[in-house]
């Protein structure tokens, strides 16, 4: 009887594509992160490649995959286990795939900003296209409230902007659109005014 051959060593990509197959929703099960483990450190390019294709991903789970990768960075380079550090646009991509749920969007930010002023991690500095992705969420989101998030959004991102020590969160057009897009889809019968003021 011939024996099957050995199982080759998978990139990191290719075991989250293996992992993924048909059925996205069950990605980041428990058997599944220890299907990931054999990848012995992915490079920074393979974390990218990852949470940039879960963060496009219409699985209405996606925010959750893209944080699972996160953690898993987080915890390699916290333990020693590998000298990939996780930089802003990582943390980008797992605020973009919580596109419906800007919640959960805003405590990522809140990770980041913990990442970059605590712990120090320069890589993780807070920039516009987080605030933007958040603020675009809000503007989509039927919640009752998500006109104040996102004025409260922008004006965090103007302080945030004037602050000596952090210059790179300047509203940009978009993000006054996400705005505007939110107020006029609110029901407070000031947001036409409140709008004016922006």
């Amino acid at each position: 009887v011939k024996k099957a051959p050995p199982t080759l060593p998978m990139d990191f990509a290719g075991a989250v594509r293996s992992t993924l197959g048909n059925s996205p929703s069950s990605a980041f099960t428990t058997k599944n992160r220890v299907s990931l483990s054999f990848s012995p450190s992915p490079t920074l390019g393979e974390y990218t490649r990852v949470l940039v294709g879960l963060s496009k991903s219409k699985d209405p789970n996606a925010g959750e995959h893209t944080q699972e990768v996160l953690h898993r960075m987080l915890d390699q380079f916290h333990t020693g286990q590998s000298l990939v550090r996780h930089d802003a646009y990582c943390y980008n991509m797992v605020i973009v795939a919580y596109r419906d749920k800007p919640e959960r969007a805003e405590q990522v930010l809140q990770l980041m900003w913990d990442d970059y002023m605590k712990d120090g991690n320069t890589l993780a500095e807070p920039n516009v296209r987080g605030y933007t992705a958040i603020l675009n969420a809000w503007g989509h989101s039927t919640a009752s409230y998500a006109a104040e998030r996102c004025e409260t959004m922008l004006q965090q991102m103007h302080d945030t902007h004037n602050a000596a020590h952090l210059r790179v969160c300047k509203p940009e057009l978009y993000a006054y659109t996400a705005v505007f897009h939110s107020g006029g889809s609110s029901q407070r019968n000031d947001s036409g005014r409140r709008a004016q003021l922006l």
